[in-house]
C-alpha cells in the first residue's frame, strides 16, 4: 500500500538526518528494520480481518483484502440488524450498495409512515461564531462549514416532501450562539432527528462512520435502524474509502444533543485532519443525498429482501457493458444461457461484447457481473432500459433452485426500480419480459429463450 505524502517525507528527512550524521552501517541497517516494521504495523492495522465483535453496545465492521476469501460476511446485532457481505473483486473490496450492503430494511420492525406528515430535524453541528469544530488549516476546512454544506443539500432533496426544521440559519456558516439546551428542545419538537458531524482522527489511515445513539431513549431501536440506513447508504456512495463504520450507545450526558424521545442519531462522518477526501465540496453533496435517502427509507414500507448475491462486478471488461444508464430501469429481461462455468468464462473475455447484470446457476447460485446502475449488453437496442438476468438451462429445464432464486431477485428487483410484476405482451408495457420478445424486433429468429420457463407459475410465484 502506498505511504501517505507526509509519511514518506518524514521517512525521507530521518534518512537524512542519518546520512549527514555519519551513521555506521550497523545504525544505518537498524534504522531501516524498524522503518519497515512500522510502516508494516500501520498497513496491518489498515487491512484487519473482518470482525463482528460487540462492545459496549458498539458494532463494528471492517473490511479486509484477504485474497483467499472469495467474500466475507458479519452481522451488526443492533436491532436485529441484517448482513453487511463484502466481497472480493479484482484484489480489491466491493461495499456496493447494488451489491453487498446492509440489507435495506435494517431490522424486521416496521417503522414505515406518511414522509409528508413528519416533522424532520436537522442539526448541522457547531457553526456559531465562537465554535467552528474540527479544523483543518491546509485546506481551509471548518467542521462548520462541511456541515452547513451538506445540511443544505438535505434541505433541497427533502424540501416538499417533509416539513423542515434546522438548529441554525444553513443560509450562513456562522451564525449567533445557540445554547444546547435550546437545540435540544427544537430536536425534541420533532418526529426523527439527525445531527451531523465530522471525525478527527490522528490515524492517518482511519476515515470513518460513527452513529451515536442515546442509550436511555425510548426509541433506541429504531434510532439503531436510522443510524442502519445512515451507514447503509454512506458506504454505498463512497465504497472501500469507508474503513470503518459502528453504531455507539452512548448516555444523555456524553452526547447531550440526541434527545430521547424520538428517533435520533449524532453521526460522525469522515476524518477532517487525516483524509478529508470524502468531506470535501464536492462530496458534501453526495453525503447529504445519501442522508435524505436514509430519512425516505426510514418512513418507506418494507420491500422484499435482497437474495445472496456473489459480486463479481469489475471482472467484466469494459468492451462487454457501458459505464451509466440513458433511460430509467423499467423492464427485466429473462435469458437463457450456456452452462455457468462456461458463461462467467465469455463474460470476462475482453472483446466478447455481451454480458447480462445477473447470472443464476442451476444450483441456485447468483452472480452478479455488472452494475444496476450501469448498461449491460444483453439485449440489443434495449439495454439502457432493462436488467438482463441470464439462466443456466440445460435442454431447456429449469431447476426449482434456480426457480426460487429466480423469483426473488426478480421480485426485489421490481419492488426497488417500481417495475410491474406482470409479463406484458408487448416490450412498450413496463414489466418482466423474455429475450423472444426483443429478439421479434431487433434480430427475428436469432433467439427463442427463455425456453424451459413457465411464465404464468413464474408471475405468480414473484407476486405471491
Amino acid at each position: 500500500m502506498p505511504l501517505r505524502k507526509n509519511n514518506y517525507k518524514r521517512i525521507q528527512n530521518i534518512n537524512k538526518k542519518a546520512q549527514n550524521s555519519m551513521v555506521s552501517t550497523l545504525g544505518v541497517l537498524i534504522l531501516t528494520i524498524v522503518l519497515i516494521s512500522v510502516i508494516f504495523a500501520v498497513t496491518s492495522s489498515r487491512f484487519k480481518k473482518l470482525t463482528g465483535t460487540e462492545t459496549s453496545g458498539a458494532v463494528n465492521y471492517q473490511y479486509s483484502k484477504n485474497t483467499n476469501l472469495e467474500y466475507q460476511e458479519t452481522f451488526l446485532e443492533a436491532s436485529k440488524i441484517k448482513s453487511i457481505k463484502f466481497s472480493k473483486s479484482n484484489d480489491k473490496i466491493a461495499i456496493n450498495e447494488e451489491i453487498f450492503l446492509l440489507s435495506e430494511s435494517c431490522g424486521d420492525f416496521d417503522t414505515s409512515g406518511k414522509l409528508s406528515e413528519k416533522t424532520i430535524a436537522i442539526d448541522p453541528g457547531h457553526g456559531s461564531l465562537e465554535d467552528k469544530g474540527f479544523i483543518h488549516s491546509g485546506k481551509k476546512l471548518a467542521e462548520s462549514r462541511i456541515t452547513q454544506g451538506i445540511s443544505s443539500v438535505m434541505n433541497i432533496e427533502l424540501s416538499g416532501k417533509t416539513k423542515l426544521t434546522f438548529t441554525r440559519d444553513i443560509s450562513k456558516e456562522l451564525s449567533s450562539q445557540i445554547e444546547l439546551s435550546t437545540r435540544k428542545k427544537n430536536l425534541e419538537k420533532s418526529d426523527l432527528a439527525i445531527s451531523i458531524h465530522v471525525s478527527e482522527d490522528i490515524d492517518v489511515l482511519s476515515n470513518k462512520i460513527i452513529v451515536y445513539v442515546n442509550s436511555e431513549s425510548e426509541k433506541l431501536k429504531e434510532s439503531k435502524k436510522l443510524g442502519c440506513l445512515a451507514i447503509s447508504k454512506l458506504t454505498g456512495s463512497f465504497g472501500e474509502k469507508i474503513t470503518s463504520a459502528e453504531i455507539k450507545e452512548s448516555n444523555s450526558g456524553e452526547n447531550e444533543v440526541i434527545p430521547a424521545n424520538i428517533p435520533a442519531i449524532r453521526i460522525e462522518i469522515g476524518n477532517i485532519k487525516a483524509d478529508p477526501s470524502i468531506i470535501l465540496y464536492e462530496n458534501q453533496d453526495k453525503i447529504g443525498r445519501s442522508l435524505a435517502e436514509a430519512i425516505k427509507n426510514y418512513y418507506s414500507k418494507e420491500k422484499s429482501q435482497k437474495p445472496k448475491i456473489i459480486n463479481k462486478i469489475g471482472t467484466v471488461p469494459r468492451t462487454n457493458f457501458a459505464p451509466g444508464r440513458s433511460k430509467k430501469i423499467t423492464h427485466i429481461v429473462i435469458h437463457e444461457s450456456p452452462p455457468c462455468e462456461k458463461a462467467l468464462s465469455e463474460y470476462q473475455k475482453q472483446g466478447f461484447g455481451s454480458s447480462p447484470h445477473y447470472l443464476i446457476c442451476a444450483d441456485g447460485k447468483i452472480y452478479q457481473l455488472v452494475s444496476d446502475q450501469d448498461t449491460a449488453f444483453h439485449a440489443a437496442k434495449f439495454n439502457s432500459e432493462s436488467i438482463g438476468i441470464e439462466h443456466e438451462s440445460v435442454a431447456a429445464t429449469w431447476s426449482p433452485e434456480m426457480i426460487k432464486s429466480s423469483t426473488q431477485l426478480s421480485r426485489y428487483l421490481a419492488e426497488k426500480y417500481d417495475i410491474p410484476k406482470t409479463h406484458p405482451s408487448s416490450i412498450n408495457q413496463e414489466g418482466i419480459i423474455g429475450h423472444d420478445q426483443i429478439a421479434a424486433i431487433y434480430y427475428p429468429g436469432e433467439r427463442s429463450d427463455p425456453q424451459g420457463l413457465d411464465w404464468n407459475k413464474y408471475i405468480a410465484l414473484i407476486s405471491s
